[in-house]
């Protein structure tokens, strides 16, 4: 009875060591493919900010919010910069942590931009796009110390199993074929490229988006990680041991979505932030509720629900830009 138990339990290893395999190589086939056209998001990322001809003096750090709305290009024509945009997919605080320590071994920014978005503090993880950011790191010491004392044993266990890393994209996909497509296919063949860092998007939000806007994620219904509030300190501080100037931002939201939402809510949103910030004595924006005639966003101005297509990324670039200028 119990050699038959032990076999079951062999099997069971061989079997999840074996779908590991499989799941880790068929993932890896279309990042190392990628990397060798260099059309890889991430490596060419990193590959410009780890070459040491490039010099750059402002930096942004934050999630996909990030990365469509600031372009280095208007920053620079406005401050006399060279700056660089190094947000990521879903990156959350620990990431951006991280990921200012790798830019630091490389570069010297006099001017840091983060871009706060408070699904960046809850309490999940997309390991995928955090093992990808960790892949790109020159130093195996701060890979090693961002899986381990970042993300702890869900960390390590993510790192050793691909079906673990990539549960995410898996459901997704399995739920793709279910569903077999969408309408708006022919709205996502406009445009869009990268500069800097920066993603160049063309599309608009279709009007069946605008329609059915999600409600907005804020403190009174989502759970914020104390350990991702802690890290946040740890990037005050990191860029006052650099003397480098920390400014907070809030990018806007489509308009239509903010009018649906109750005030208290996007209010409770806003206070959240802007609390935070002064508690750290950091420089705060929020983008949602700093008046400007001259800056009106639109929903044209967004791509889906919360992401800002070049229209919006020119506005808000410069809009900051003026403000960092002053």
């Amino acid at each position: 009875m119990m050699k038959k138990f032990l076999l079951q339990v062999l099997g069971f290893i061989a079997v999840f060591f074996l779908l590991n395999f499989v799941v880790g190589y068929l993932y890896n086939i279309p990042v190392k493919e990628s990397i060798k056209n260099k059309t890889h998001k991430n490596y060419l990322k990193y590959s410009k900010i780890h070459d040491p001809s490039n010099k750059y003096n402002l930096v942004f750090l934050g999630s996909s919010r990030g990365y469509t709305a600031y372009n280095p290009v208007i920053f620079d024509s406005i401050l006399k910069t060279k700056s660089f945009n190094m947000c990521t997919s879903s990156q959350n605080v620990i990431e951006s942590y991280y990921v200012l320590k790798d830019i630091l071994q490389h570069q010297k920014p006099t001017t840091m931009v983060y871009e706060m978005f408070l699904q960046s503090f809850d309490t999940t993880d997309d390991y995928y796009q955090i093992l990808s950011n960790a892949s790109f790191f020159e130093s195996t010491q701060l890979k090693q110390d961002m899986i381990i004392n970042g993300f702890g044993l869900t960390g390590i266990s993510n790192y050793l199993s691909p079906i673990l890393c990539n549960k995410l994209y898996i459901k997704a996909a399995i739920m793709g074929l279910i569903a077999g497509g969408n309408d708006t296919a022919s709205n996502n063949k406009k445009t869009s490229y990268w500069v800097a860092g920066y993603l160049h998007e063309e599309k608009e939000v279709s009007q069946h988006t605008i329609n059915n806007f999600e409600k907005m994620v804020t403190p009174n219904n989502t759970a914020v990680s104390e350990k991702k509030l802690e890290y946040f300190k740890k990037i005050v501080a990191l860029c006052k041991e650099n003397n480098i100037e920390l400014v907070c931002v809030r990018s806007p939201y489509p308009p239509t979505r903010l009018q649906n939402e109750k005030i208290q809510n996007l209010n409770a949103l806003s206070e959240y932030f802007k609390n935070l910030c002064l508690q750290n004595q950091v420089t705060y924006y929020d983008f949602n509720t700093v008046e400007n005639r001259s800056f009106k966003y639109l929903d044209t101005d967004f791509s889906d629900s919360h992401h800002m297509n070049y229209k919006g990324a020119n506005k808000i670039s410069v809009q900051l830009s003026e403000i960092l200028k002053q």
